[in-house]
């Protein structure tokens, strides 16, 4: 017997009945306006209403007490917040998003037999085919949409040059991040040279750092498991302690930027923790750090901080009592990125947890601050990466992934490099988001771009500039 798929599940005691009350595609409301002295009226807009699926069901009980279970187990799996998937086994490979409404109508009981309607609104007007996906032969591809209405798709440019822009057009629509070069007044460059990179797998170039270089006691080892820097033993201490490594950059540096992929998991209540990244200068002051930290015991609560200057003389760009929007939790369980650079008077931070399997940024946070007085403009020339426990607390897992400081160039007639060869850029035209590497560089998006759709049919696309993306896309048919 046919049934059906909501919310991703199917129950097996559940079938379908006929009379599925359905329209063949929803419906359109025509808005006019009307001119006087003109016959008939100017079409302004058109507008497609929600539809509704009326599905007759039944299902087989045993005896009363089946029969409450049964009714109950219906509710809690029909009862949803939100619109979530919706297969009938009959309209293969089509997926309606909806929300149930009203109640199981003209509930009846025949024996054993138990039938009634369940009424399903579909906000989103449309039925999805399966997604699609399709590689670019060339720069210049054809795509042929299946579907009955525009579709919204997502480009992924794999970067095979130095590229100062990206661009993906449909006809005469186009999108694009970034800014092409004028040969005749212009010249490219990289603005983020990178100068120092670790990736956690062994300790070579790196010396124990000494008093003074961070906040705390530095106590115990540090190790790696051959991926990530680790504590080996924290030592001892009354408050703040633990092992902390520093390496030398191969000069000093102005305009910098560091970058520290991490690793904070918190899951236990009782952990408490940090980890944190330092910048020196050449005698070993602190010049600026960043940390994550969780320091409340009895529940997980993990705040960020990223700070100019050393523990006395300071500024802080992200601390405890400026998280602003950000939950105490939300950075609990973390995976991501830790970021602090100076351009020039300028200072940034950054902080922003990473999908695992997508790579793509997420609850991210951004602060910058100018020095105007010049009070915290030293050059650096060393990195410090530490782990710490306080007290006798038990600490939860926590390690650097990987450490990478570049040096920011400056040209004031160029034109800096978006992306190197490696990196990957997405156009994501179902969410509106352009990414580098997974972080959002909407900042980026050229005047004039649209995140427009593959109309139903015919698409061709093209990348821009010419042999430097290895390109697809994909997308998920939409049907009227």
């Amino acid at each position: 017997m046919k049934s059906l798929k909501f919310n991703s599940i199917k129950k097996p005691w559940i079938y379908l009945l006929k009379g599925r009350q359905k329209a063949p595609f929803a419906a359109m409301r025509r808005n006019t306006i009307t001119v006087m002295g003109m016959p008939g009226a100017h079409l302004t807009s058109t507008e497609i209403d929600p539809i509704v699926i009326r599905q007759p069901v039944g299902f087989v009980v045993n005896d009363d007490e089946h029969e409450l279970q049964i009714k109950d187990e219906l509710a809690s799996w029909l009862y949803t917040e939100e619109p979530v998937p919706l297969e009938f086994d009959d309209e293969p490979g089509r997926t309606y998003y909806a929300v149930v409404q009203n109640t199981l109508s003209d509930f009846e009981k025949f024996a054993e037999l138990r039938q009634g309607t369940v009424e399903f609104l579909i906000l989103d007007p449309y039925g999805y085919g399966p997604e699609e996906t399709e590689t670019f032969t060339a720069d210049t591809t054809m795509i042929i949409n299946p579907g009955t209405a525009p579709a919204d798709p997502i480009f992924e440019l794999e970067v095979l040059q130095p590229v100062t822009f990206a661009m993906i057009s449909n006809g005469d629509q186009y999108n694009m991040i970034g800014e092409p070069l004028d040969v005749e007044s212009q010249s490219p460059f990289q603005k983020y040279e990178r100068v120092f990179h670790s990736s956690g797998n062994n300790l070579t170039g790196w010396t124990t750092a000494s008093a003074g270089e961070v906040d705390g006691i530095i106590a115990g080892e540090m190790t790696t498991d051959g991926s990530v820097f680790k504590a080996a033993d924290y030592g001892t201490g009354e408050s703040w302690h633990g092992p902390a490594i520093r390496a030398t950059l191969p000069s000093t540096l102005k305009n910098f930027c560091v970058e520290a992929k991490v690793k904070f998991m918190n899951g236990d209540s009782k952990d408490i923790g940090r980890v944190e990244v330092y910048m020196l200068d050449a005698v070993g002051n602190q010049i600026c750090k960043m940390a994550l930290k969780d320091t409340v015991g009895g529940r997980s609560e993990t705040f960020g901080e990223a700070r100019v200057g050393n523990s006395e003389d300071n500024e802080f760009l992200i601390s405890k009592s400026n998280n602003g929007p950000d939950h105490p939790w939300t950075w609990n369980e973390f995976e991501g990125v830790l970021r602090i650079e100076r351009d020039k008077d300028l200072w940034t931070a950054y902080i922003a947890k990473v999908d695992p399997v997508t790579g793509k940024h997420h609850s991210r946070r951004s602060v910058s601050m100018p020095d105007y007085e010049g009070k915290y403009l030293q050059s650096v020339a060393q990195v410090v990466v530490h782990v710490a426990q306080n007290g006798d607390y038990q600490t939860p897992v926590q390690a650097i992934d990987e450490v990478s400081v570049y040096k920011i160039n400056l040209a004031d007639l160029g034109i800096p490099y978006i992306a190197d060869a490696g990196d990957t850029i997405t156009f994501d035209h179902e969410s509106d988001e352009l990414l580098i590497n997974g972080e959002n560089f909407k900042s980026r998006h050229a005047f004039g771009g649209q995140f427009f759709e593959l109309e139903s049919g015919n698409n061709q696309l093209v990348v821009h500039p010419e042999s430097s993306f290895n390109a697809s896309v994909k997308y998920r048919p939409r049907y009227r």
